[in-house]
């Protein structure tokens, strides 16, 4: 058995004051024992914080404090928001599985939100897009026509029950690539289009236009 001493801080407010916690307007009453906090505006924190005495301020007492604790709606509100935005920057670090990420893809940053023209995302960047959860391909910096889309297959993944970090599941038989035009084709991935699946057998090192039937023995074959 171990036992450990701690030194245990006690705040006490002034007469006809409270102390109320900064972060979220959370009013404690005449005195509050500083400890671990493990929620804010009801929100569960990632992590306990230690609180300390800059975590307070004296309010006056209001009039109606004994018949209704009074909380501050706005900060709660301020507080939520601020989790929320933390949430969004740490999406793609917090280890979750494609289907966790699918369940709670609220959490991920939005596009035209969140990721912007002008913006830089990295490979494994992850963001919204029409209701559906896409994964960042390539470091590049966004610009008007960088949308998901058909033209920039080679930008975005759409993140499915199958999803690998590595991509491993896009490009594949199981999971072949929608072509609809104006693509570069790689070899060794398969693409569909009108209900046919495609092996591409050579780079086509530019962007094609040419429907993939119209390109077998070129750069790609049925299978």
């Amino acid at each position: 058995m171990k036992i450990e001493q701690k030194t245990i801080t006690t705040l006490v407010a002034e007469e006809g004051k409270l102390l109320c916690r900064k972060s979220d307007g959370w009013v404690a009453g005449e005195s509050v024992t500083l400890g671990y906090n493990y929620y804010e505006a009801g929100v569960g924190l990632a992590q306990p914080k230690m609180e300390t005495p800059d975590d307070y301020e004296e309010i006056p007492i209001p009039d109606d404090y004994e018949v209704k604790p009074l909380i501050n709606q706005e900060k709660r509100l301020a507080r939520i928001t601020e989790l929320l935005n933390r949430e969004k920057q740490d999406f793609k670090t917090l280890g979750l599985s494609a289907e966790q990420m699918l369940t709670h893809k609220a959490f991920a940053p939005k596009w035209g939100e969140d990721i912007q023209e002008g913006d830089t995302v990295a490979k494994g960047d992850k963001f919204t897009y029409e209701g559906k959860l896409y994964a960042v391909l390539q470091d590049h910096t966004i610009l008007p026509h960088y949308y998901p889309s058909a033209n920039t297959a080679a930008l975005y993944v759409e993140v499915t029950p199958e999803y690998t970090e590595e991509g491993e599941e896009y490009g594949t038989l199981e999971n072949p690539i929608p072509y609809e035009g104006n693509m570069e084709l790689e070899n060794g991935k398969y693409y569909s289009q009108n209900g046919v699946v495609y092996l591409c057998n050579r780079d086509t090192i530019n962007p094609v236009y040419h429907a993939l039937k119209d390109l077998v023995n070129l750069y790609v074959e049925a299978v």
